[in-house]
């Protein structure tokens, strides 16, 4: 893959003038915006060029996800590479073309039956984003002997229900009844594929979410600069000053939180504890830095003419999948009571390697910051604010 400043150059070029207000305009950019992720080789980044992919790391996409989130792009590209696109990588199966999304619950709700030679599949799953657009829903299910397997299926075979969420995203309804599996879109796979498959959900709504709450703070200090109210600007009031710092504060730690996270996963080092860190942090940012954005904006942020609205309603939506923040805070808790009193602080103070970092090297007089370091590939809130502003 190319460069990181070049990959958010590439990306935010193909996602600039998002149109508000009318639907059909709205509907047929986002096609527009998926179309070229496609033929850009966008929608398949991290992964592996053997498996059909473009190659590149979690890092790239996990970029290129927190662009989408920043520019309301409502594109499966986190569903297709991923989660679908690496499931079927690691499991071995063909990726299709098109739209990919998943259903990938630990516990499956679909269940695989044998019958002769043939196998079949039958369950359903709820609230499954963009089940009514994509090609393929790659799903999880056991078998009569309790093994986990991951099947691609067809959406033409499937019964969907259409749905939404509060951003008005895709969240299907998919069901089937005996639907016969070809031997080439099944395979069996082990747990810790699936676990995997839930973490990388997890940082993918987080770097989502830190992409509109970027976006939701450059707003802010623009309108802030621009209203004026009793003879001058509201940033000038010290009031708006202390609650766009505020703002500005939860959004950079959420920023780090998503950096660190990233560096875990590539290093496969404290991945669950990163990621369990970075999604309870960002969820709490996104709740209070989307109150303190419509409490600067008045009624104005709700309205279908101002985009402040889009980057809200998201980080509300994202925030509740792949885990709550009550259930990573849980997952957090877990770790330190499995720590140790001895162990708390060193699980707290850990920063994860750069990937080429052998394991003696790391704290041998190595000062960098969380993100900072040249091995991180998710993008710092600096890089990511130098592009234009939005314009309604």
């Amino acid at each position: 893959m190319t460069d990181e400043s070049s990959l958010i150059s590439l990306v935010t070029a193909l996602l600039a003038s998002r149109p508000l207000g009318n639907e059909l305009e709205v509907s047929e950019w986002h096609a527009n915006v998926w179309r070229q992720l496609e033929d850009t080789g966008l929608s398949l980044v991290g992964v592996p060029e053997e498996a059909g992919g473009q190659g590149g790391s979690i890092a790239e996409i996990t970029t290129v996800v927190r662009l989408t989130g920043r520019h309301f792009a409502r594109v499966p590209v986190a569903e297709t590479a991923i989660l679908a696109g690496w499931v079927l990588a690691e499991a071995g199966l063909s990726i299709p073309s098109g739209q990919l999304t998943v259903s990938l619950a630990g516990d499956p709700t679909f269940s695989l039956i044998g019958l002769g030679a043939e196998r079949v599949i039958s369950g359903s799953a709820s609230r499954v984003p963009y089940a009514t657009t994509a090609a393929r829903v790659v799903v999880s299910a056991r078998d009569e002997f309790g093994d986990l397997w991951v099947a691609s299926l067809p959406a033409a075979d499937l019964e969907l229900t259409p749905g939404q969420n509060l951003a008005g995203e895709p969240r299907d309804g998919v069901s089937c009844v005996y639907l016969p599996v070809q031997h080439q879109d099944l395979a069996r796979v082990p747990s810790h594929v699936l676990e995997t498959a839930h973490l990388r959900g997890a940082l993918a709504r987080g770097a989502a979410m830190v992409g509109a709450a970027e976006r939701a703070l450059d707003l802010t200090l623009r309108y802030a600069r621009e209203r004026v109210q009793f003879g001058r600007p509201l940033g000038k009031f010290q009031a708006i000053q202390g609650l766009v710092a505020e703002q500005s504060g939860e959004v950079a730690a959420a920023a780090a939180a998503l950096d660190t996270a990233v560096e875990a996963m590539l290093t496969g080092r404290d991945v669950e504890i990163s990621v369990a860190a970075a999604k309870t942090r960002i969820g709490s940012a996104a709740s209070r830095a989307s109150a303190i954005a419509h409490q600067v904006h008045g009624a104005l942020g709700m309205t279908d003419e101002h985009p402040l609205h889009l980057a809200t309603l998201s980080m509300w939506s994202w925030r509740d999948e792949y885990g709550r923040d009550s259930e990573w805070a849980i997952t957090l808790g877990r770790s330190v009571a499995e720590a140790g009193g001895a162990g708390v602080w060193p699980l707290l103070t850990s920063v994860p390697a750069p990937p080429d970092t052998p394991i003696e090297e790391i704290g041998e007089g190595d000062d960098k910051q969380p993100g900072g370091s040249p091995g991180s590939g998710s993008a710092t809130p600096t890089q990511l604010s130098q592009e234009d502003e939005y314009q309604p």
